[in-house]
């Protein structure tokens, strides 16, 4: 998982257990793993602003399971690719990119302002606060630019 600054950092507080940022989790072929992400994301003591899951043209129950988050959660957004073989190198950072340009036009159409963008992958277990200390670090440090965490795998 990476969150990157997106600008310096507003006085906003978090209020309603939701921060200013974006997510991107691309996903292909992940039902095993999708169900404990997203429980683990749901009970983030501070969740993202909005958290897009491209799903790569998966065979399995992927989408059915990114529908259902989605219906429950509105913060959830799901953008569905062509089926495709897997492939792990240039066309991993093209599915990034095609959540990040949807996830920042999005935004721009629904005038809402984000201070953070990260990404995050499908096969990760997140501790409820680990959004909150990811951005803590920023808020003490406003020359941090990136930064990191380790999940449960």
């Amino acid at each position: 998982m990476l969150l990157d600054q997106r600008h310096k950092k507003s006085n906003h507080r978090w209020d309603r257990g939701y921060e200013l940022s974006i997510i991107v989790t691309p996903a292909k072929d992940e039902e095993k793993n999708l169900p404990d992400l997203i429980r683990s994301m749901v009970n983030q003591t501070i969740k993202p602003l909005l958290w897009v899951i491209v799903d790569d043209g998966s065979t399995d129950d992927t989408p059915n399971i990114i529908r259902k988050a989605q219906e429950n959660h509105e913060w959830i957004l799901h953008i569905r690719l062509e089926e495709h073989p897997r492939d792990l190198s240039k066309h991993y950072a093209y599915v990034c990119n095609i959540g990040f340009n949807f996830s920042v036009k999005y935004c721009k159409a629904h005038n809402l302002q984000y201070d953070y963008i990260g990404i995050l992958d499908a096969d990760m277990i997140l501790e409820s606060e680990f959004y909150s200390k990811l951005i803590g670090e920023f808020e003490k440090n406003p020359l941090l630019g990136r930064a990191s965490g380790s999940a449960y795998y």
